[in-house]
């Protein structure tokens, strides 16, 4: 995958990685595939930030990939890092939801 053929640094060059990956991991071409996904997660990190739900969903695919190759170790530090960002994110949209029905309480 090129990033002169799908745009540079963007959230679709990013996902094309990652649909990409996902497909080489179910035909087990691991190696192929964690390319994929590092290069996937490099875009994310850089245009939506290392806690988006993107990351979170690359993160779960490197696992689930690391887990058919049966690196469980490594799948167990991807999955564990999808699950903070995850967390995160809940704790995050928790706060938002509080702060609404207060307001909504004064008004």
């Amino acid at each position: 995958m090129r990033k002169s053929l799908l745009g540079g640094n963007d959230r679709r060059l990013a996902e094309t990685l990652y649909c990409s990956a996902t497909v080489l991991t179910l035909l087990y071409r691991y190696e192929a595939a964690m390319e994929r996904f590092h290069e996937a997660l490099r875009v994310q990190m850089s245009t939506v930030g290392q806690n988006s739900s993107e990351v979170a969903t690359t993160l779960t695919g490197m696992a689930l990939c690391h887990y058919s190759h049966r690196a469980y170790d490594l799948a167990l530090t991807c999955m564990t890092g999808a699950l903070k960002i995850r967390k995160h994110r809940v704790s995050h949209l928790q706060k938002i939801i509080e702060q609404r029905r207060e307001d909504t309480e004064k008004a």
